[in-house]
């Protein structure tokens, strides 16, 4: 049996220069001093663990609307840049946003 001479963790002292964990704690207002997990902003216990978190999808439940959903945050990014223009042009043309009604162009479904 082999025994280890060094704890895991051990080197990542209070003057280690890596990422720590971005989680604060509700009571004290202090950040967790754990190391956070590579390619992550928290740590272990914080949420980043492999595995950590719910299902994706319609596994996760208690959906009350479909704001978040992917589909609808693909579709907003589509129209995003239309809409900037729209407005821009009724600022340029000093209109209420509430009088003008500006067709826009058809578009092709990507969904």
């Amino acid at each position: 049996m082999t025994r280890r001479t060094k704890v895991a963790g051990s080197d990542l002292g209070p003057d280690w220069n890596g990422q720590r964990c971005a989680a604060k704690a509700k009571s004290t207002g202090e950040r967790c001093k754990s190391p956070a997990v590579l390619g992550k902003r928290v740590c272990r216990m914080h949420g980043g663990a492999r595995g950590s978190g719910g299902p994706a999808g319609k596994r996760n439940g208690n959906f009350k609307h479909g704001q978040f959903t992917k589909e609808v945050i693909a579709a907003r990014k589509l129209w995003k840049p239309a809409w900037r223009q729209v407005t821009q042009w009724q600022r340029d043309q000093e209109l209420d946003r509430d009088t003008v009604l500006v067709k826009l162009p058809e578009r092709e479904e990507i969904l």
